[in-house]
């Protein structure tokens, strides 16, 4: 994005015409930094993680789903 401060990427992010294509694009550098053992990067990744499951654990409650929940991810993360 060109920035001269990380503290940009806030306004970048929600100034208008910044679409989801281009947040998804920068989810490599936290998964980056999460592997190699940046704390702030770790607790991001895992939080989605833990969001995500909580969200699966809500849809198999709600369809009645007994025993293990298979999953299929798709979307912007996985082709950015």
């Amino acid at each position: 994005w060109g920035l001269d401060d990380p503290r940009e990427i806030i306004t970048r992010a929600y100034a208008p015409g910044t679409g989801t294509r281009e947040i998804a694009a920068l989810a490599h550098f936290t998964l980056a930094a999460a592997h190699d053992g940046w704390d702030p990067a770790r607790r991001t990744v895992m939080q989605g993680a833990d969001d995500l499951a909580d969200q699966v654990a809500a849809v198999a409650n709600r369809l009645a789903l007994s025993g293990p929940v298979s999953i299929a991810f798709a979307g912007g993360l996985l082709l950015n």
